[in-house]
């Protein structure tokens, strides 16, 4: 082996070494949320107590952790972060309160945490326990999974049991939906059951549902029982995933993801333009069955980049009701 093919490789090695160095620096230099706890099981409790917990938030990076966002899945739960920025090796705390009056039986309350922490943007913890009082609810809570205009009346329905324990038992006086695209209605009586059936509309907007059904009672106690409602209402235009994270955004080199764009509406529909949020951002469409499925690329160029990377991207289609698709991309910039 000639010297310069042999200092050749040398160098290849010199050059991988010192890349891998360099990546391993960035990461050891990036904020990194670590949570030390991810779930609080508060056991069995009787419906109106509060549950109380504080979860440790701990930035184990090299530099300032973002608290950009704290959300929790529904108004029962309030959750209060002590600070937004944690230093390197410094910790705060979620207080988290979840209100049972009105709930009953299993009980998942999720928090979101959204951060800059460079192995995810997004964190959960979360209260999990049972609520227990003198009437019972089965199922406790609805969930629809994935429903759309064209799903059967028997997709679009569920039903749910208001179980009474002894005649001393309050009297179920109404069951009612808070919102417009849900119906509700008695639909037969067994011994000291009754049960109700749920319908979701067809027309329900597309998006993630999240309501409940109220169910009212007289004679005793609780006044009332919230069931909660979940469904994820698709439309006829889908880009799958519906957001896009590039992680950290190491080098000036572009990147690239690819989705799947669905159109299920039995018609062609056409992307006619596509409109970016960010000027790192760009895509285009890939016709694979022309007016009926895609692929959809997306690029981020770190050069154009000014920061951490949050763009909306807007697909305007000739769909008669939706007319603009969207998709969330994201990138953290690495640390200077």
């Amino acid at each position: 082996m000639t010297f310069s093919r042999i200092s050749g490789y040398a160098i290849a090695i010199a050059a991988s070494i010192i890349a891998l160095s360099s990546v391993a620096v960035a990461e050891r230099s990036a904020p990194k949320l670590v949570l030390p706890e991810t779930s609080y099981d508060f056991g069995t409790i009787s419906q109106g107590q509060q549950v109380i917990h504080d979860f440790v938030l701990r930035n184990d990076g090299g530099s300032d952790l973002v608290i950009q966002k704290v959300a929790p899945s529904c108004g029962c739960t309030v959750s209060t972060l002590s600070s937004p920025t944690i230093k390197p090796g410094a910790s705060e705390t979620i207080h988290v309160v979840f209100d049972t009056a009105g709930f009953l039986g299993s009980k998942n309350k999720i928090v979101t945490i959204v951060s800059n922490s460079s192995d995810t943007s997004q964190s959960t913890v979360r209260l999990t326990g049972r609520v227990v009082s003198g009437v019972g609810v089965a199922p406790d809570r609805l969930e629809f999974g994935e429903v759309s205009s064209a799903s059967s009346v028997p997709t679009r329905t569920r039903e749910f049991a208001v179980e009474l324990d002894d005649s001393d038992s309050p009297r179920v006086v109404s069951a009612r939906s808070l919102s417009k695209y849900l119906s509700v209605k008695k639909v037969r009586s067994e011994a000291s059951r009754e049960i109700f059936s749920v319908v979701l509309d067809p027309s329900a907007p597309k998006g993630d549902l999240r309501d409940r059904i109220v169910i009212e009672f007289e004679g005793g106690k609780p006044a009332a029982i919230n069931v909660p409602v979940t469904a994820s209402v698709l439309g006829d235009l889908r880009i799958v995933p519906a957001t896009v994270s590039f992680g950290l955004m190491n080098g000036t080199a572009p990147m690239e993801r690819r989705l799947r764009f669905e159109n299920n509406s039995g018609k062609r529909v056409e992307i006619e333009q596509i409109v970016s949020s960010d000027p790192a951002i760009s895509a285009s469409v890939i016709d694979v069955d022309s007016g009926r499925h895609g692929v959809i690329v997306v690029k981020l160029d770190p050069s154009k980049a000014s920061g951490d990377v949050k763009a909306n991207v807007e697909f305007k289609t000739t769909h008669p009701t939706e007319p603009i698709v969207s998709i969330g991309v994201y990138g953290v910039e690495p640390p200077r």
